[in-house]
């Protein structure tokens, strides 16, 4: 029984086998395979055969069905009329990467009725012939791109959808370029030399949704080209890597369906004040995207993005030159949910302060030049989950420095000047599961620092200047959770630790060996946490006692201080035996809300 079914099978795949075969014996190209895997299905494949010239023809019809024809990579430089006469049912053909210099009006003739998609792009076309495409009624996707064409206009693609020219040696659009691409919907023109556009060059593209002018020579748009044509299904739109300086010849133009702008590699001064209050006239529910990177932008007034308040929710400023930001700039986009603001020169995030309704879950300030980060300034970003200080002047992170900021998963802090990091530095962050420190000077690295950090899955601090001391021994155990818990949650290298630099007998070695090796027996607890606890929480007038812990392995060793309502506000501690100031970032209302800190 076994043996039969086996040869039942045997025999079924050899029919199967014989039948591809005989159904690929009717095309027959030379130096080309076949592929017919079922009775409506042709794949030929002619791709990188060397071929200088199309194949000769088939002298039988080809089956009624759905062929695909890659014939690309090749150095075939022309397709000879009437090629596809018994080849009647190709729907796919690529001819990219030939040496086709012109398209004939006979040359695709036979597939009027069939072809959906046509690839033609990195040839040396310079010519068309305005028919060639006129009768394909199925012809959805047209790429001409990478060719050498100088003038798109009279073309007809009048069932074209998907439609590229991009990299061609179009210098002009004239009015009525596309007089009857009534269905495109998705249009490329970018990486040519346009330096001018009719005032109708457009007219009739009612369809269009997509329309990418970027990397071409346009610096002014006072022809028209936005306010005399109908945009008004555009909703993506690229001026990218254009000649532009100011938004004056763009601004004012109603473009209601517009849902991305991008602006970047220009050579943009202003961003103008209400542009855009009038430029997008959609409803609060359009999720608006700019780009407005790698420009000359040097600052950002508080009018900047009015008009956008419910709807923007991306945008790029990186790559600028900005130096100062109104306070009220972003306060009214409570829809933004990522910003960068990479590579620039701001010093200041107070603009972040009164930033109170917003659902920004991504901001990215690598490449500043901040100093320091001022209490309270992330407050009200709440709803952020990833941010990015990476490259700039810090020098010093203060307890409770990133206050505020709940929900916050991932912090990179890599390549400043930080020392040292405050014990608290990054309290209240509970949800933290990536940390990067690398880069910086650190000498030691302290527990109350990274206390409660218990979801961290990754933790970088490599490239510091560690002192490879018996402080340290809390790591040890800190980085072996961190690293298990990220290889449980598939994190690319969950611990980066840095190489012992002092003392300089141990300077190159591997920080946790030099550690362990040396303080096994020791029993040393000057890197343990302090906690201070709040003991009474009722309105302070003259004075209140709290409880505070010098080690919490002893929790029996206690002291009580004496703090008046002068010292809480200051920020001080006064020991009432020795007078030893302690500095503390301690508030009032810290105090009355009865909370306790790591300090």
């Amino acid at each position: 029984m076994k043996e039969l079914t086996i040869l039942t099978l045997g025999l079924f795949l050899a029919s199967i086998i014989d039948y591809v075969n005989t159904a690929c014996a009717q095309i027959n190209l030379e130096k080309c395979s076949c592929d017919h895997p079922t009775s409506r299905k042709y794949f030929i494949y002619c791709q990188d055969r060397g071929l200088t010239a199309m194949p000769p023809r088939i002298n039988r019809s080809l089956s009624d069905g759905e062929a695909s024809g890659d014939f690309s990579m090749n150095a075939i430089t022309s397709i000879p009329g009437n090629y596809f006469e018994n080849m009647k049912y190709f729907e796919i053909l690529d001819f990219s990467s030939n040496k086709i210099s012109s398209i004939g009006a006979d040359s695709l003739k036979q597939l009027d009725n069939s072809l959906a998609s046509l690839y033609m792009r990195n040839n040396k076309i310079k010519s068309i012939a305005p028919n060639t495409f006129a009768g394909m009624t199925r012809l959805n996707t047209l790429d001409l791109s990478g060719n050498s064409i100088s003038s798109p206009c009279g073309i007809k693609t009048k069932d074209v959808t998907d439609y590229s020219l991009a990299a061609n040696g179009i210098t002009r659009l004239n009015d009525n370029c596309f007089p009857d691409s009534v269905k495109v919907v998705k249009l490329n023109l970018s990486r040519n030399r346009i330096s001018h556009i009719g005032r109708k060059a457009f007219d009739g593209l009612t369809a269009m949704e997509e329309l990418d002018l970027g990397y071409n020579s346009l610096s002014d748009f006072s022809d028209g080209i936005l306010s005399l044509i109908d945009l008004s299904s555009v909703h993506t739109l690229s001026l990218r890597g254009n000649d532009f300086q100011y938004l004056e010849s763009i601004c004012g133009h109603r473009l209601p369906n517009l849902k991305s702008l991008d602006l970047g590699h220009n050579n943009l001064v202003d961003l103008q004040k209400y542009c855009f209050n009038i430029y997008f006239t959609g409803g609060d529910n359009t999720d608006i995207t700019l780009n407005f990177e790698h420009n000359f932008i040097p600052s950002l007034a508080g009018s900047t993005f009015l008009g956008l308040d419910k709807r923007l929710v991306r945008l790029l400023l990186n790559n600028n030159r900005i130096t100062e930001i109104d306070v009220s700039t972003f306060t009214k986009l409570t829809r933004l949910t990522y910003l960068n603001l990479n590579h620039n020169s701001i010093t200041s995030l107070e603009f972040l302060r009164d930033w109170q309704d917003n659902d920004l879950l991504e901001l990215s300030l690598a490449n500043n030049q901040i100093h320091t980060l001022l209490p309270g300034v992330f407050l009200n970003l709440d709803k952020l989950t990833k941010l990015n200080l990476d490259s700039n002047y810090l020098l010093y992170i203060e307890s409770n420095a990133f206050s505020g900021m709940s929900s916050l998963s991932d912090l990179s802090i890599e390549y400043n000047l930080m020392t040292n990091l405050a014990d608290g530095a990054f309290a209240g962050l509970s949800r933290l599961q990536k940390l990067k420190v690398t880069g910086n000077g650190l000498v030691t690295l302290k527990n109350c620092t990274f206390a409660n950090l218990d979801n961290l899955v990754q933790f970088h601090f490599d490239d510091n200047l560690l002192h490879c001391d018996c402080d340290l021994m809390w790591l040890l155990p800190f980085m072996n959770r961190v690293n298990n818990d990220g290889i449980s949650s598939g994190v690319e290298e969950p611990v980066l630790e840095d190489k012992c630099h002092y003392p300089l007998t141990s300077t190159g070695l591997i920080m946790a060996n030099q550690v362990s090796g040396n303080c096994r027996d020791s029993h040393v607890t000057t890197n343990a946490c302090v906690g201070l606890e709040v003991q009474f929480g009722e309105p302070i007038e003259e004075e209140m006692n709290i409880t505070w812990s010098y080690d919490p392995q002893s929790p029996g060793k206690v002291e009580q201080i004496t703090l008046t309502q002068l010292d809480i506000e200051s920020n001080t501690l006064m020991a009432e035996e020795d007078v030893t100031e302690k500095a503390m970032p301690i508030t009032l209302q810290d105090v009355k809300d009865d909370k306790i800190y790591k300090v």
